[in-house]
């Protein structure tokens, strides 16, 4: 019984999971275009260059990070 309700559980919160990416994802054009407004207007170079890389990230993917070995 108990596996049963964790298992109840796990689904309900990914169906509520669902729900709330599906939500999300109604903005991504607004947020995009935010994004892009930060990146040109910015009242910092820090908060331009943090919103060009984060259109970068979703544009290209994030940068592949090399292990340095000594």
């Amino acid at each position: 019984m108990k596996l049963f309700v964790t298992l109840l559980a796990a689904l309900k919160y990914t169906e509520q999971s669902q729900r709330l990416s599906e939500l999300a994802k109604t903005y991504t054009e607004e947020a995009l275009q935010t994004l892009v407004d930060v990146a040109g207007n910015g009242r910092t170079v820090a908060a331009r260059v943090s919103a060009a890389n984060a259109l970068l990230d979703r544009a290209y993917g994030k940068p592949a990070v090399k292990e340095e070995r000594e």
